[in-house]
């Protein structure tokens, strides 16, 4: 407890601008945690947002394809909290007023699926008619299409002599829609099901799920229930887009690691300051008696009492940041003029291990580099000492 004391005594002195030294110090620290913080809660919050998004419009949790289940057997999996019938296939859109044609698919599903607290607020409206389909305002704009019936659109399905046929068809669009997801808009067309089994029957049809539970255990429950069935998660469903958010992740934190090697190099120098303003002291207690290992310890506990104290002013800054960045972005909306962001957009997130592990990587080099200079600076005899400080 007098070691500890004394350390602290010594951390925040008026003796030779000590306190001056050991603020700057704390405030290094707290920059570079608070910097970290911020980029890695921000990151974290887009790329959850991101996959979010993509597990509510594009791909469900799971998907069930080719199975004799039924949606109500499925939902009685534990860990399952909703399943929903639906249909896809490929499909080529032409408008012939304009003589333009799209490529996309046609996804129909049961119109509870928009109610669902998952998806609603992913669409701007409720986007399938009762009859006819329902065109994104992107595939729209690239069919030159203002209305009317003058509409065609071009499936594949089963012949009487041949596997396949295309066949083309008329229909009504009766509504527009908008999702949150760019990918989705421009390649979708929607519908019931209703009208897709009017016109392909059962083909291409599977069951979405979202659950709650760890996606591949549901998954592996599934395929023991019915072993022909094909399972796929959002992750393979999605694998182009999720390499690309791993990817996107390793570069934050390649990133991350050029910021910490700056705070490294930043706590080096400044520890390096804090024990050589030190040398005098240390002389001194020598002189009254201290043991080499006494004078490290009050020296070390010193430097780590600053660093704390700096660890804890950025963790504070930073949480203080995360909880109020709608107030925040809105700040600086309103001086840049230009609202690019919003907390819905963003929702950052910043998990206890992450904040753990850096907190104690700097917390472990500030004492690696306190307790080196401490045997350097310490190493030196009484007069040598005085000898120095004299000159």
């Amino acid at each position: 407890m007098f070691r500890l004391k004394v350390a602290f005594r010594y951390a925040f002195s008026k003796i030779r601008r000590q306190r001056l030294t050991s603020v700057f110090i704390c405030l290094g620290i707290g920059a570079g945690i608070f910097a970290m913080f911020l980029i890695m809660s921000i990151m974290n919050g887009l790329q959850s947002k991101q996959i979010e998004t993509l597990r509510s419009v594009e791909s469900f949790d799971i998907i069930v394809w080719n199975t004799n289940l039924k949606t109500e057997s499925i939902e009685e999996i534990e860990g399952i909290d909703k399943a929903f019938e639906f249909a896809e296939t490929p499909v080529l859109i032409n408008n012939l007023n304009s003589s333009s044609s799209v490529s996309a698919r046609i996804r129909a599903y049961d119109p509870s699926f928009f109610g669902y607290k998952r998806v609603r607020g992913n669409f701007t409206s409720y986007p399938i008619p009762d009859t006819g389909i329902s065109l994104s305002y992107n595939i729209a704009s690239n069919l030159k299409f203002l209305g009317g019936n003058n509409f065609e659109i071009t499936f594949l399905r089963p012949g009487k002599t041949a596997t396949i046929v295309p066949y083309t068809q008329s229909i009504e669009v009766n509504a527009y829609y908008s999702s949150a997801l760019t990918e989705f808009n421009s390649s979708t067309v929607l519908t019931s099901l209703d009208t897709y089994k009017s016109i392909l029957g059962d083909r291409n049809t599977g069951i979405g799920i979202f659950c709650s539970s760890p996606v591949e255990k549901i998954a592996q429950v599934i395929k023991d229930k019915d072993n022909t069935a094909e399972v796929i998660t959002w992750k393979q469903y999605n694998n182009a887009v999720y390499g690309a958010l791993v990817l996107e992740k390793s570069i934050m934190y390649v990133f991350l690691s050029f910021m910490f090697l700056i705070i490294c190099v930043n706590l080096r120098n400044s520890t390096r300051r804090l024990i050589d303003s030190r040398q005098v002291e240390g002389a001194m207690f020598r002189a009254l008696g201290y043991r080499r290992k006494d004078i490290r310890i009050i020296f070390v506990l010193q430097g780590l009492i600053i660093c704390i104290i700096g660890e804890a002013a950025g963790t504070l800054f930073g949480l203080l940041a995360l909880n109020n960045m709608d107030s925040i972005l809105n700040l600086i909306g309103k001086v840049s003029g230009s609202y690019l962001f919003s907390s819905s957009m963003i929702e950052p997130s910043l998990s206890t291990i992450e904040i753990t592990v850096i907190l104690c990587a700097v917390l472990l080099l500030g004492f690696i580099y306190i307790y080196a200079g401490c045997r350097k600076v310490f190493r030196s005899e009484i007069m040598e000492v005085i000898y120095d400080v004299s000159d």
